[in-house]
């Protein structure tokens, strides 16, 4: 709970005597701000409240290079400042970048320009160097977002501008140095290297972790960084993010006054509108079941494509929608991304079991077949319901699901490669962030390197393209996962975050899933 300390009028101050001769005129002044209640202490700054943020998932590390996203993201965003700045409506603003281009044609050329007075927590300033340190290590240290932006080489001019030449055109670069995917979240050289690196942070964030006051998996307490350079963005005196697993516990911490922002849900979202919190929510995910092995190497049957279309046939969306998440979602047949969405294929694939009986016979599998599938926990409890929803309608057509125990998310990356099907959430990614995703070979939902040169096609037409041009195109590749069924999506997603009345600024979108609380402030 936010403590709110007694607040004296800031208002007081003695007129200054302009001469010995006002002197005594100065007295009475002084005397008539006493009786006011304006004190020798009057002045002083009231003290600044704690903020306390519920989430469901402890961070992996302290190292963006190698953290996963979802909410344990907002720690990140407090003790690292990120390149530019991802705003609620999806545009990119300044942050430790005053300015951006791409040089030249083609988007194969990056080029930013530091602002002068950023510093990290250790008090070593953010200049190229460091920046250009950050930007080599980060892929070496093999994280979940170490693909997404593919640089080829990186170089300085002077102290405050780095230039970097991509190993294929992107055009989603200043987006991928923003928050939304870790890459913009520089680190401080000394930390790099520091051994004692997943017990600290050493970001140019507002705050720092204090290692003292927070236990791995469990509390973490944050504290102002005495370097960061803008105080006067510091609103709170120290944030502490606990975790909580279990969304009911959740939400009973939050009525309790023991949190005040916390990661919510559609299913005690209504209980936390009745109970007097602000419901801040957005669709903003897709949830659904990711199918791996395109190429049939562990489960035959998935490499015809009549085949997997008979399994999005299978599924009742609607039913699965409603039943997990009432009106915090909708029914898709297709992927959700942030610029390639195309809402005609929404329903490519009603529900339809009598359809999905004939494509597994014409297929040459009318008594159905059995896979395995993985599920990962999508905001605390979504994970396996998921898939058990999704698994009973595919057992109407014959096909057996046998369904792994949900997974935490650093086992969930690691294991992918082990199964056919894994369950998929994501937020709304660009297309590009998508490709490297889950459409590249050897990428998270693509481990048996499926390749698909009509995806590749359009993919490599869209990296160098306008963005008029892109727009079109990116709709063309959702249009054909759509139609290969690489995937079986179930849900578009509201995102959902409970805020007390004592906060402001809590803010997200489609295009933004996560609150960055960088922006939040004491109400």
């Amino acid at each position: 709970m936010i403590s709110w300390p007694f607040h004296r009028r800031r208002d007081c101050a003695a007129p200054r005597a302009r001469s010995h001769l006002l002197g005594i005129g100065s007295v009475f002044a002084a005397a008539a701000l006493v009786a006011a209640g304006c004190g020798a202490d009057s002045a002083a700054p009231a003290a600044k409240p704690v903020l306390r943020i519920g989430i469901p998932d402890a961070p992996l590390t302290f190292d963006p290079a190698k953290n996963a996203q979802g909410p344990p993201i907002l720690m990140t965003a407090l003790t690292h400042a990120s390149i530019t700045d991802q705003k609620t409506d999806g545009t990119i603003g300044p942050a430790l970048a005053t300015s951006w281009k791409y040089v030249g044609e083609g988007n194969r050329q990056f080029e930013f320009t530091l602002r002068e007075n950023a510093r990290f927590s250790d008090g070593e300033p953010v200049n190229a160097a460091a920046v250009k340190k950050w930007l080599e290590y980060f892929p070496t240290a093999k994280g979940p977002a170490a693909s997404t932006l593919r640089i080829q080489s990186v170089e300085t001019t002077g102290d405050r501008t780095v230039r970097f030449t991509l190993a294929a055109p992107d055009p989603d670069v200043a987006l991928k140095l923003s928050q939304q995917a870790n890459w913009g979240f520089v680190s401080s050289p000394k930390a790099v290297s520091d051994p004692e690196y997943v017990k600290k942070s050493f970001g140019a964030g507002p705050y720092t972790v204090d290692p003292a006051s927070s236990t791995s998996g469990s509390t973490y307490t944050l504290v102002p960084n005495k370097y960061y350079f803008d105080q006067s963005a510091i609103k709170f005196s120290k944030v502490i993010f606990r975790v909580v697993k279990s969304s009911s516990s959740m939400l009973q911490s939050i009525k309790a006054g023991e949190l005040d922002v916390a990661s919510g849900d559609p299913e005690t979202a209504p209980q936390a509108a009745a109970g007097g919190l602000d419901v801040v929510q957005a669709p903003a995910d897709w949830i659904g079941l990711a199918i791996g092995d395109r190429l049939g190497d562990q489960v035959k049957p998935l490499a015809d494509v009549r085949v997997r279309q008979a399994l999005n046939y299978a599924v009742d969306r609607a039913a699965v929608c409603k039943g997990l998440f009432g009106d915090y979602a909708a029914p898709t047949s297709a992927v959700t991304t942030a610029n390639g969405w195309d809402e005609k294929a929404r329903n490519e694939y009603p529900y339809n079991p009598d359809r999905a009986r004939s494509l597994l016979s014409e297929a040459g599998y009318p008594g159905g077949f059995t896979l395995s599938a993985q599920a990962i926990g999508w905001r605390g409890q979504y994970g396996t319901p998921t898939v058990q929803a999704i698994a009973k309608y595919l057992s109407d057509v014959g096909v057996k699901m046998t369904i792994d125990p949900q997974k935490t998310s650093g086992e969930w990356i690691q294991n992918t490669p082990k199964y056919p099907v894994s369950q998929v959430f994501a937020r709304y990614y660009t297309m590009v962030e998508f490709y490297d995703l889950a459409l590249k070979p050897r990428s998270i939902f693509n481990p048996h390197q499926y390749n698909d040169p009509a995806i590749d096609d359009l993919y490599q037409r869209g990296l160098a393209a306008t963005p008029a041009e892109a727009g079109t195109i990116w709709k063309e590749m959702t249009a054909r996962m759509t139609e290969q069924a690489y995937f079986i999506p179930a849900c578009q997603n509201s995102v959902v975050w409970f805020v007390s009345k004592k906060v402001g600024g809590v803010a997200i979108s489609p295009s933004r899933e996560n609150p960055w609380p960088t922006e939040w402030f004491p109400k």
